[in-house]
């Protein structure tokens, strides 16, 4: 695992709310596999992934040192966002209704960071919501990533949300022809293409 470092492999998604459901190994999301073992991990996630800038990150770092109680219960509750999230696109990956308690927890996070959020319009005039840039704590990350959902939700890029046939990651299929079938074809692609090799070779024989 890699607590502290992020490569480019991380960030396959094309989405950074996908790319947080994605801080698992590929091979699973079982509690040994979860790739956020600290509160500096999801930092140093947030910074890569540019949920958060480098001074914003420093704030926060103040935050969690003066309340390492409080960013371990923040650990904890992202990790299980993180998780009820992925449940949720589960569903809707495989056209079927999100589970009713995961539902009501995304529909909570999101009213919550909207309340605190405030209402902004980019040089095109596209509105959406962001975070006070006066507030930087341990609620910073959580909130912009219920922001993030929010808009998630509320775009067609949903329709194009597939998991990797190679392990639990999701990812937004913006191919040609909607065929992509890996979160990376550097990964998951050639195991699977490793794996029809050795078939093939092992039936020849």
């Amino acid at each position: 695992m890699f607590p502290h470092k992020w490569p480019i492999s991380a960030f396959v998604a094309g989405n950074a709310v996908l790319d947080f459901l994605n801080t698992v190994d590929a091979q699973g999301r079982s509690a040994d596999q979860n790739r956020l073992t600290s509160y500096a991990s999801v930092l140093a996630w947030s910074l890569a992934a540019g949920v958060i800038d480098a001074a914003q990150s420093q704030s926060i770092v103040v935050a969690a040192s003066s309340t390492p109680a409080y960013s371990e219960r923040a650990l904890v509750g992202l990790v299980q966002w993180r998780e009820t999230v992925y449940r949720v696109f589960m569903a809707i990956c495989n056209n079927k209704e999100p589970p009713a308690n995961d539902w009501k927890i995304v529909e909570t996070s999101i009213k919550k960071a909207i309340s605190s959020a405030l209402l902004s319009r980019d040089k095109v005039g596209a509105t959406s919501w962001k975070t006070p840039p006066a507030i930087t704590d341990l609620t910073t990350i959580p909130q912009r990533l219920a922001l993030g959902l929010h808009e998630l939700l509320a775009s067609d890029l949903v329709a194009k949300i597939k998991q990797c046939e190679g392990c639990t990651w999701l990812f937004i299929d913006t191919s040609k022809n909607h065929r992509r079938r890996w979160c990376s074809m550097a990964t998951c692609g050639n195991r699977a293409k490793a794996q029809r090799h050795y078939q093939v070779k092992a039936t020849a024989e």
